[in-house]
């Protein structure tokens, strides 16, 4: 009894901020029976519910959707969607519609394409969502169709979608000239896209600042004419994973990218060792991106018997300039006996390594060696 009064004397404030860290359908379940100052603090307009909905079995999903029905729908900030097994249930039995007035965010996992469809048309009724976030793998989810019906959402900041298994009926067509654009700023594509499909992509984006994407390799994907259509001007920070495809057709992309660059992250799986030319790379980022912060880099490949030379000719003697040591850009070698990671990053304290042996090291900045070799008896 004493515990509970002393709960009691927090303020409201205090219990704001608790909540702040619990799903919504478990503060309904603790504290909705409590007291009449309970039941004010949970229907008041000042606290915005989370709701999750993880669930694995009909009595655990019964049990909270029971105690979900009672919560006012615009005290909804957040629906995180989780169990595949109950998310048709739940937006069945859940309307999506004007009333979820102060609904931000949207995460979904491993919906079907049919339920998913139907939401997103039933979103463009929500006058603040500005996050969506979609994880599957259902092969029978159209990309096109889902991009389409995402575009239409009309103050949408951040979108997320990750899946390996969309297929798409058609291309995404550009958009029309006098068509109404996303307001999308932040766009994280975790699925593999041509530089058709991604061109198409950006014709709906003109406020995208932030871009992440895996390129998929298409034989002939890359012209001069697609990439010309791409609207990156505004792109202050971008994040792309390279796989199959050689560095001149790269580098037309590269150029295309805008000067006010200040974040670039690039995962190369690709052997092409003109991506390891960092004299090539050094030129490069002082013609083309005076304002690059940070650059992060990470050639990863599977190693043959001759891979030796790759650290002497393509990496050691290559980071000595005052371009790289100013910069704190520090590369890092992991070797193992059948892949080979060349990465470049911005030095972080973290990252330091003391040794209690007395030895003498000159003009060594930064040194991090990964070897890793399997036991042979």
């Amino acid at each position: 009894m004493t515990m509970i009064k002393s709960i009691e004397n927090f303020s409201n404030e205090i219990f704001y901020e608790i909540f702040d860290h619990l799903d919504g359908c478990d503060i309904y379940k603790i504290f909705s029976n409590l007291n009449y100052r309970f039941y004010q603090l949970l229907n008041s307009s000042l606290l915005l519910y989370k709701i999750k909905f993880h669930f694995t079995s009909d009595d655990l999903f019964m049990n909270n959707y029971q105690h979900m029905k009672y919560i006012n729908p615009h005290q909804i900030i957040s629906l995180n969607l989780s169990s595949e097994l109950y998310i048709d249930k739940f937006l069945s039995s859940f309307n999506i519609n004007s009333s979820l007035n102060r609904l931000q965010s949207i995460y979904l996992q491993n919906i079907q394409a049919n339920t998913l469809s139907v939401l997103l048309k039933n979103c463009i009724h929500l006058p603040r969502l500005m996050s969506f976030d979609i994880m599957s793998c259902h092969q029978s989810i159209d990309l096109c169709q889902i991009y389409s019906l995402i575009f239409n959402l009309p103050v949408l900041k951040y979108l997320k979608i990750t899946s390996h298994g969309f297929k798409s009926s058609a291309a995404l067509p550009f958009a029309m000239e006098n068509q109404q654009l996303s307001m999308i700023e932040h766009l994280v594509i975790e699925h593999g896209v041509t530089f058709n499909d991604l061109a198409a992509i950006l014709s709906y984006t003109s406020n995208l600042s932030h871009l992440t994407f895996l390129h998929d390799d298409v034989e002939n994907d890359l012209s001069t004419e697609i990439i010309s259509l791409m609207d990156l001007s505004k792109l202050t920070h971008i994040s792309m994973t390279i796989i199959y495809l050689k560095f001149d057709e790269f580098e037309i992309f590269l150029r295309k990218l805008p000067c006010t660059l200040k974040s670039f992250n690039l995962d190369v799986c690709e052997r092409d060792l003109q991506y390891l030319d960092f004299d090539m790379w050094e030129e490069l980022i002082l013609q083309n991106f005076p304002q690059l912060e940070k650059f992060y880099f990470n050639y990863n490949v599977t190693t043959h018997d001759d891979d030796d030379f790759i650290f002497y000719d393509c990496v050691c003697d290559q980071f000595i300039s005052s371009f790289w040591i100013n910069r704190k850009w520090f590369v890092e070698v992991a070797y193992t006996r059948d892949t080979i990671s060349i990465i470049i990053k911005p030095y972080r304290y973290a990252d330091k390594l003391f040794y209690k042996q007395n030895f003498i090291l000159t003009k060594i900045y930064h040194l991090f060696l990964s070897f890793r070799k399997k036991w042979v008896q």
